[in-house]
């Protein structure tokens, strides 16, 4: 809803707590690509370089929510747009 950074902060809050949280880490993934595709500075540099960073460490079981789930599935299989 256009508060990237707040939304990014609070992930990141999370992480620190729980530094393997594969749903937090797909959700810092999330905005990345959704500010990659606001144009938001830095954000598509980001999202490839955890892209890359999680590829080996991915495991779709830990992630509860289907849609993100899904996406991710995507992310590491086409590295592409799951919306496209």
């Amino acid at each position: 809803n256009g508060r990237f950074r707040q939304a990014l902060d609070t992930c990141e809050e999370l992480l620190r707590r729980w530094p393997d949280h594969m749903e937090t880490r797909m959700r810092i993934l999330e905005i990345y690509y959704y500010g990659a595709r606001l144009g938001v500075d830095e954000a598509t540099r980001q999202f490839y370089l955890m892209l890359q960073r999680l590829s080996t460490e991915f495991d779709a079981t830990q992630i509860n929510d289907a849609w993100l789930r899904r996406a991710a599935q995507w992310w590491f299989a086409d590295r592409g747009d799951p919306h496209a």
